[in-house]
């Protein structure tokens, strides 16, 4: 029996393999992977996938370029060619240490030894998992969310992330208001389900909506935390980009007092993918002053380490904060304000309402005029005719938001992708158009 060109038969996998579901037409064919095998390019492949799906940024490529070359980056040695702490060297988390203190602004300095390097940040939520829940418990999630959170921890562990469903602020305008209230029902009706709550996994910035939560609602979700002991694991990706000039971030590490909650029930993570523009470099950092976590966190180091070349290089890259401070940092601030008003711009043109956005690569698009009605079979559709355009946006559905919904990463290209990425998009929504009205 044939499916999807495959040959069907009885799986040679284990059975917690089959948990991970898979729609083979949609990751072949319509995903961000076919976008990431053909990626446009200029002039190297202009007639490549204009890829607005995957939350990347080439706005920073030319000064990372010239920095680069300017600095000696990577030195050989001969401790590359041997074993290292797995965690990090010490002399790399004392330099991401003092990096991480002047940009985080937490009370007080942080400490080294607080602080976990893996291979990406993702997997960071990945060994959360593993090492907080067992098997059936819970991670409460704001929703619409990261798509990676309801991957990470429930392929492998089977962690159930139960949504939290953002409500919308008619005062205001906003589509996607978080409330200390929905948090709280949302734990209450899970209890009530007999389920084990274990923490909360709360995104700030927000990934997909580009939204800052402020100081009294971390502070409320900190205190319901510690009333509750359960974790908060606050993934802090976009603290750096934040570009909206009347938008103030405040990190949980300079939130925190041990008055709120319990410091053993604070984990953050941070990676250089997002702020930094330098996602190939696949790192990602756990500050936790949990000891029996770190312990743990040592002890499997050595299934998620970086490479020691690879933090040599970014020990190398951090150390001149000044630079990041004067140069890296508002320079690239004024770069996603750019981009984010062009693409802004372009969607109110054609009557397609966004959020609101003062942080990140992206913001939430609602196609619903442009599907009727907007199914998920719709979208699915309309997916398929963004890539015929030659064009990728993520679809609602793997970030839990109601159909019609789309996130729109406006960062991907330095150069003209972006302008030629919106004509692509606005000639898919004219055909699709014109063939509604045949």
């Amino acid at each position: 029996m044939e499916n999807n060109g495959e040959t069907t038969m009885k799986s040679t996998l284990s059975r917690r393999s089959q948990r991970i579901p898979i729609d083979l037409d949609y990751v072949r064919n319509y995903s961000s992977w076919p976008a990431i095998q053909n990626p446009y390019h200029e002039t190297e492949n202009p007639e490549g996938i204009v890829n607005f799906g995957t939350a990347v940024s080439g706005l920073m490529d030319d000064v990372w370029l010239e920095r680069l070359n300017t600095i000696p980056v990577y030195e050989p040695n001969y401790k590359h060619f041997r074993y290292y702490q797995f965690w990090g060297p010490d002399t790399f988390r004392r330099k991401l240490a003092d990096f991480m203190t002047h940009f985080f602004k937490p009370k007080s300095p942080i400490n080294f030894e607080n602080l976990f390097i893996l291979n990406g940040a993702l997997v960071s939520v990945d060994i959360l998992s593993f090492l907080l829940t067992d098997a059936k418990d819970v991670f409460l999630c704001p929703v619409p969310g990261y798509n990676g959170y309801f991957q990470a921890g429930t392929q492998r562990w089977e962690t159930e992330v139960v949504s939290i469903p953002l409500t919308s602020n008619q005062d205001t305008n906003e589509p996607f208001v978080l409330k200390l209230e929905s948090i709280e029902n949302v734990a209450l009706k899970q209890k009530r389900l007999g389920k084990n709550v274990r923490g909360i996994i709360l995104n700030n910035p927000s990934n997909p909506l580009g939204t800052v939560w402020n100081k009294e609602l971390v502070e409320g979700i900190m205190k319901f935390c510690q009333r509750e002991k359960i974790h908060l694991i606050a993934d802090e990706m976009y603290c750096m980009s934040v570009f909206d000039k009347s938008t103030q971030f405040h990190s949980t590490l300079e939130i925190h007092s041990d008055e709120l909650m319990d410091a053993g029930l604070l984990h953050v993570i941070w990676g250089f993918s997002k702020d930094l523009c330098l996602t190939a470099f696949r790192t990602g950092v756990i500050h936790s002053k949990n000891r029996e976590l770190q312990l743990k966190l040592m002890c499997g180091s050595q299934f998620q380490a970086v490479s020691l070349p690879i933090m040599d290089m970014l020990e190398r890259i951090i150390s001149d904060i000044g630079w990041f401070e004067q140069t890296f940092v508002p320079t690239n601030h004024e770069r996603l304000q750019s981009s984010y008003d062009k693409a802004r711009n372009f969607m109110s043109s054609l009557g397609i309402a966004t959020t609101k956005t003062k942080a990140g690569f992206f913001f939430l698009a609602n196609f619903s005029p442009f599907l009727k009605p907007p199914t998920k079979e719709n979208c699915k559709a309309f997916i398929k005719k963004l890539y015929e355009h030659g064009v990728h946006i993520t679809p609602g559905w793997e970030m839990r938001a109601e159909p019609g919904w789309f996130r729109l990463v406006y960062t991907p290209y330095l150069g003209k992708g972006l302008d030629e990425g919106l004509l692509r998009l606005k000639n898919a929504l004219q055909n699709l158009q014109d063939k509604n009205i045949e």
